[in-house]
């Protein structure tokens, strides 16, 4: 869902709000997950929240930011996406804390390991 974000605010410039709206045929509901996603002015979260005690959750979120924050040598008016991947420390179906994206660096929530590095 990151990589879709990612694709819908490059055409669009900005990001949705529903998952149909990101044209990958994915289902909301599946099997083991509850899948949404949501934007909020810079920012997109996407959640996989698990239908089960023994499954982790997962968040992810996409930001734009300006290109500079990436690359030193970006035109200074141009924006970019970043993403990041989080999942709960702790299995189950609570909905884990958004990431941030704060002075250039993201960051996931408490209670989230980052898996995109």
């Amino acid at each position: 869902m990151n990589r879709a974000q990612q694709a819908y605010y490059l055409a669009k410039q900005k990001f949705s709000s529903n998952i149909p709206d990101l044209g990958f045929g994915i289902q909301t509901e599946t099997l083991n997950y509850l899948l949404s996603t949501h934007s909020s002015g810079n920012a997109a979260f996407n959640y996989g929240i698990s239908r089960h005690d023994q499954v982790p959750s997962y968040v992810g979120a996409v930001f734009a930011v300006p290109a500079t924050d990436v690359n030193s040598e970006a035109v200074s008016d141009e924006i970019t996406t970043v993403a990041i991947l989080c999942e709960a420390d702790t299995p189950g179906s609570i909905k884990p804390t958004t990431p941030t994206y704060q002075n250039g660096e993201l960051s996931c929530g408490e209670g989230t390991t980052d898996l995109s590095r």
